[in-house]
Parts: structure tokens; sequence; C-alpha cells
């Protein structure tokens, strides 16, 4: 076989046969040497882009399941305390309510009703320290601005309906 080539060489003259060495040297280097490297090289870049899309993943599985505790621990930390705080507007509106039928009856408020009103605005005030680092601050201040509503003293209601007497006159 060695010898058709070399007579096929020289049939093609000197050029042409240095050209035809060129191309057998190319093809024979890319299919004995040059492919197997290539093909080891791609194998091992798809390997580390492999590896790397798997971190990536995993990074980012890692980053929304502790993004998903914190979210569960802000839920149970804060709806437990808006129950309570929820709880407590619910109590000062019923006070407010019997202070107001005291005020219609030109009635006395009963000893412990000041010190009720006073422990309910201590709740109220733990609730909102306990929630204040969860919330946005726009519900913040609607929060304090219905505590501070809330958190007012009453005056004895017989002086309020005589001197609501003496307004509407």
């Amino acid at each position: 076989m060695l010898t058709t080539i070399f007579e096929l060489l020289k049939a093609l003259g000197t050029y042409s046969s240095i050209f035809a060495l060129i191309i057998i040297s190319v093809f024979t280097l890319w299919k004995y040497v040059l492919k197997s490297v290539f093909e080891d090289w791609s194998k091992n870049r798809l390997e580390i882009k492999k590896i790397e899309i798997t971190n990536s993943l995993d990074t980012q599985k890692n980053l929304i399941l502790k993004q998903t505790e914190f979210e569960i621990l802000k839920l149970n930390r804060i709806l437990p305390a808006l129950e309570k705080l929820n709880s407590n507007f619910y109590n000062h509106w019923l006070m407010f309510n019997t202070y107001v039928s005291y005020i219609v009856n030109k009635a006395g408020l009963p000893d412990d009703f000041e010190k009720n009103r006073l422990e309910l605005d201590r709740q109220m005030v733990d609730c909102i320290t306990q929630l204040s680092i969860y919330l946005p601050s726009e519900f913040r201040i609607l929060i304090n601005k219905i505590r501070l509503l809330a958190s007012n003293s009453w005056k004895p209601p017989h002086i309020v309906y005589y001197h609501l007497l003496e307004l509407n006159n």
C-alpha cells in the first residue's frame, strides 16, 4: 500500500505530493492525536459546566429553603401577636362601649375599670413591641395611632354627661 501511495505521489508531481503529504499528515494527526485530546477536553468542560450548574442550583435551593424557613418563623411569631393585638383592640372596643353606656346612664366608673384599661394598654404595648420589627413602617404608624387612642384615660362618665349636656345647649 505504501508503494502505491509513493507511485501516486510521483505521478502527481512535486507540489501536489507536498500538498498531499500535508493533508495526509494533518488527517493522521487529527485522527490519532488531536481528536482524542479534543474529546477529552470537551468532556471535561461539559462536566465542569454540569458541576457549576448543579452547585448553582444547590445554592439557589438552599437560599429558597432559608427564606421559606424565615417566613415560617416570622408567621409563627407574628400571627399569635397579631391575634392578641386584635383581641386587645376588641376588648378595648367593648370597654369603650361600656364607658359610653356609663356616660348615657350618668353612672360612675367601677373601681377596677381604670386598672383594667391600663392592663389592656400594657398588653397592647407588649404586642406592638413584639411586632414592630416585622411590620412595615406604615402599618406600625397606624397601630401606634390606634394605641394612642385606646390608651387615653377616661373622665368620670357623669362629668362627661353633664359637659356634653352643656355643649348641646
